[in-house]
């Protein structure tokens, strides 16, 4: 029965795409419709194909908007037991192409069977959602008939591979290279994102973007500008250091104590700094770089420190111990 339905959707289909006008159905999605999903599904995307007039030209819903550059963390290396391996860095980010929920890089009729796969699914209150959430296209946090539009909206919008570009922080973006599908280095699966790693280590820009290309080599929008992480935040020490070094010496109620926060030279300002004591001292929080507080409270607590800039953040938290007198 699936079969034969989805055999039908191509078929209207392919009849939509010819010289005959589109027709819009009159099905009403109630309650008891809903109770055989692939009859709504197919209704609904026959509906929304009729109700647009015009495909958008291919750019913002398939833009990416979460990239960024990261140092991976050390792992063993062949030089020596006492070397260091080399630093490598990555662009990772998350495909995006609203309406292809079967990550195959078109949108299509068969990522109709991902509604129905998942159909109802709802992302739980403070928990991680299922990867059926893939299958959300409208961003409500539940799998239902609106994913259809995103379908039928977007409908053959294809990613073929990115156009990776880098720039100073000065200068204009240029094309570092074009890499397709199939060459995207490591493909993570987690959750319900996928997740794509480019290996950038030797690319000594400040600044990096990606821009998807289809199937013809067109460009789309470029994603978020993503700052190198030598161009973030980097926490070299907080002072004063006999507060956390060598297990930390303790201080005492009523005593006051000038922290401040040193960076690397590469940062790039402005930055925002926040400072959160614990619940040790007065003030308590600070979002100055220097700071002069009052230890209020015996015991052993936390202090935590956040840098950021536009292109990143640092922090760094350590233990004070504060004495009685």
């Amino acid at each position: 029965m699936r079969k034969f339905v989805l055999l039908c959707v191509v078929m209207l289909l392919l009849g939509c795409q010819g010289s005959a006008p589109c027709v819009k159905s009159n099905i009403h999605h109630n309650d008891a419709l809903t109770s055989n999903p692939y009859y709504v599904l197919v209704s609904k995307f026959w509906e929304e194909r009729a109700r647009l007039t015009s495909k958008p030209s291919f750019g913002g819903d398939v833009a990416v908007g979460d990239l960024h550059h990261i140092l991976e963390p050390l792992g063993p290396n062949s030089i020596g037991i006492s070397a260091l391996p080399p630093e490598r860095y990555s662009l990772v980010w998350s495909y995006r192409n609203v309406g292809d929920y079967d990550w195959d890089g078109e949108v299509s009729v068969a990522d109709i069977t991902q509604v129905a796969d998942f159909f109802g699914y709802t992302a739980p209150d403070g928990q991680t959602p299922s990867y059926k959430l893939k299958a959300d296209g409208d961003g409500n946090g539940e799998v239902g008939v609106s994913d259809i539009t995103p379908i039928a909206y977007n409908y053959l919008s294809a990613v073929s591979g990115y156009i990776i570009q880098g720039s100073q922080l000065d200068g204009e973006f240029t094309d570092i290279v074009q890499i397709d599908d199939e060459a995207l280095g490591v493909q993570i699966f987690h959750g319900w994102h996928k997740t794509i790693s480019w290996d950038c280590t030797g690319q000594e820009y400040d600044l990096f973007r990606v821009v998807p290309v289809d199937l013809n080599g067109q460009r789309s929008s470029p994603s978020n500008i993503a700052g190198s992480v030598w161009i973030q935040p980097n926490i070299l020490s907080v002072s004063p250091t006999w507060v956390w070094s060598g297990g930390g010496e303790p201080s005492y109620v009523g005593q006051e104590i000038t922290f401040s926060v040193e960076l690397s030279e590469e940062s790039v300002p402005p930055f925002a700094y926040d400072w959160d004591f614990g619940g040790a001292s007065a003030p308590n929080t600070s979002t100055e770089q220097q700071v002069m507080v009052n230890m209020t409270e015996i015991g052993e607590f936390w202090i935590h420190i956040s840098v950021s800039n536009q292109w990143g953040t640092d922090s760094w938290s350590f233990p004070v111990v504060v004495n009685p007198v």
